[in-house]
């Protein structure tokens, strides 16, 4: 049986990590932006994820049917954490 997803109630949520700031959008299926990018300044790299997680606490609903990351420099994914990011300048796991 082939699975249908409704992409009229379906949304992704795109989480970009950049040097002092944590951005997040809203996207249909077909990758057009439902109102507007939230972003917030990041004053201590450590807080980073903390901001993130603020932000995705905003937009996150029972329609969210993934989210992605982006982040400058190196991810381990198994991990879940940055390795060298300029987002995180000073490093440590986040």
């Amino acid at each position: 049986m082939p699975l249908e997803i409704d992409p009229s109630t379906r949304q992704v949520l795109g989480i970009a990590l950049k040097p002092g700031t944590v951005a997040i959008s809203q996207l249909n299926l077909q990758g057009h932006l439902l109102g507007r990018t939230l972003s917030r300044t990041v004053n201590q790299p450590r807080q980073t994820g903390a901001v993130a997680r603020s932000l995705l606490v905003r937009l996150a609903n029972v329609h969210t049917l993934a989210i992605g990351v982006s982040a400058t420099g190196f991810v381990d994914p198994e991990a879940r954490t940055i390795l060298l990011s300029s987002a995180v300048p000073s490093g440590g796991g986040v």
